[in-house]
C-alpha cells in the first residue's frame, strides 16, 4: 500500500503528471515485482470505447515494449 500511496503523491504534487508517470510505474512494477506496468487512457474512437497506453515502464529497458506481450 506503501507504493500505491506514494505513486498517487507524485501523480497529483507533479506539475505535469504525464512526466511523473514513469517513474510512478516503474515504483509500483518493482514494489509488486510486475514485469510491467502501464497506464491507460480511456478514448471515444468513432463512437466506441476504447484506451491508449500512455505509459508504460517495462523490465527490460532494451527490449520494445511491444515485445514484453508476445
Amino acid at each position: 500500500m506503501r507504493a500505491v500511496a506514494t505513486a498517487a503523491a507524485k501523480l497529483l504534487h507533479a506539475p505535469r503528471w504525464e512526466d511523473a508517470a514513469p517513474s510512478v510505474l516503474a515504483e509500483l512494477g518493482e514494489a509488486t515485482c510486475s514485469s510491467t506496468a502501464s497506464l491507460f487512457q480511456h478514448e471515444v474512437v468513432q463512437g466506441e470505447p476504447g484506451f491508449r497506453v500512455v505509459s508504460q515502464w517495462p523490465s527490460v529497458p532494451d527490449e520494445p515494449p511491444g515485445l514484453l506481450f508476445d
